[in-house]
């Protein structure tokens, strides 16, 4: 089983990979960046100031934290669907930019009350929203801050209603309504038939948190909101999108040609904190295999689908297969490939591709089990700040979402 998701950069790789491992899926919620944000090297300190640090913490770190959070809690094993199946099912009506949000939040919550109305089921969706640093205002209207049980449909629509004003889709629609990025209704009409149709168990679950779709935490690489488009080319005016971490170093560029840059002292860094969301950047041409990339002490972005490799040069990911029981990660150069179909990348152990789990045995997350799910025990999963331990669940029948 794949255990990549994205080829994230090798600074934020291993924090990135212990933060979401306690149920880590074949595509784990990380930021919109993965090598779409390969600029970054943890090996060159970063000087561009505490401003800049906390947006990095604002928008990949805060989405790390979300995604951590909803698989601690509920030790769901795919907090996304395939992308293959992104959008599929009957097209559904087309949505217009004006009432995104709120047929976001109504399609959701229909879900939630059809199929995952459940403690269990509740506490693990609402993780990534209670978790959010941006959603402090609505935090306490949300499970498990409300009990479940007394959890309303009307209560969640409300509560949705209001923190998608705040995030994820705030950004995108200003966006959308400056022209900066497109928007395709029926790609959202798309995602709203899908998560309609989906029957309970893991359709559900996959549709409320695919990353191509309605999902909170954002995908990367080709795991992209569907509905919405960066277009603006090099030399552009751009903005920036908190929604991931290549919602901050992309904005609003096409992240195929461009990055955002923040210009401050004749270089392109990182925008200051204080400064969103309507700092302005220029679309500067980002990095093609063999060019330089960097974070210090100027900004210089790999194109989306590359990494910057332990030279500081842009350079395709490891993708390819590799053998059976192979050595898949490394210190010095993250993550060496995926794992062959029936194994996962042994992370925490022998950093050697291993077979998955049946049910009952340890793990530390849904991409360690033939079940692909990981049941944290009743105290509940949980993972220190800095990643180093995570407590353990079982392997166990999936769990999530169930009820009929």
């Amino acid at each position: 089983m794949n255990t990549r998701g994205s080829h994230f950069a090798r600074w934020a790789r291993w924090w990135v990979t212990s933060a979401t491992l306690v149920a880590c899926s074949t595509t784990p919620p990380v930021a919109d960046g993965g090598s779409d944000a390969a600029a970054i090297d943890a090996a060159t300190p970063m000087d561009t100031g505490a401003q800049d640090a906390a947006v990095i913490e604002d928008s990949a770190l805060d989405a790390q934290r979300e995604a951590s959070a909803s698989d601690a809690d509920a030790g769901a094993a795919d907090a996304g669907a395939s992308p293959s199946d992104a959008g599929t099912g009957d097209a559904g009506a087309a949505v217009s930019l004006d009432a995104l949000s709120g047929q976001i939040a109504g399609d959701v919550c229909a879900a939630l009350f059809r199929c995952c109305a459940s403690e269990q089921d509740l506490n693990a969706y609402f993780a990534p929203y209670v978790a959010s640093n941006r959603l402090a205002s609505v935090r306490s209207r949300l499970p498990p801050m409300v009990a479940p049980a007394a959890f309303t449909e009307t209560q969640c629509r409300a509560a949705l209603s209001d923190a998608f004003a705040i995030t994820p889709w705030a950004d995108w629609v200003s966006a959308a309504r400056a022209g900066r990025v497109s928007y395709d209704g029926a790609a959202a009409g798309a995602c709203s038939a899908r998560l309609a149709q989906a029957s309970c168990g893991r359709a559900v679950w996959d549709a409320l948190t695919d990353p191509r779709c309605f999902g909170f935490s954002p995908g990367t690489g080709d795991v992209q909101r569907s509905f919405f488009r960066r277009t603006q080319a090099a030399g552009a005016a751009c903005s920036y999108v908190r929604d991931g971490a290549g919602g901050v170093f992309f904005g609003t560029c096409d992240p195929t040609q461009a990055f955002c840059c923040f210009e401050s002292g004749g270089r392109c860094t990182v925008v200051p904190n204080a400064m969103l969301p309507g700092a302005m950047g220029t679309c500067r041409a980002a990095g093609a295999v063999g060019e330089s990339c960097t974070i210090a002490p100027a900004l210089r972005v790999c194109r989306t689908g590359l990494e910057c490799d332990g030279s500081g040069r842009c350079a395709a990911p490891r993708t390819g297969t590799l053998p059976s029981l192979a050595s898949c990660w490394s210190a010095a150069d993250g993550l060496l490939g995926d794992c062959p179909a029936g194994e996962f990348c042994d992370l925490f152990g022998t950093s050697r591709c291993s077979p998955l789990r049946a049910q009952g045995a340890l793990c530390s997350g849904g991409d360690q089990c033939a079940s692909a799910f990981c049941q944290c025990p009743s105290s509940g999963c949980t993972t220190s700040a800095d990643g180093s331990f995570v407590e353990v669940g079982r392997c166990a029948p999936w769990g999530l979402c169930t009820m009929r």
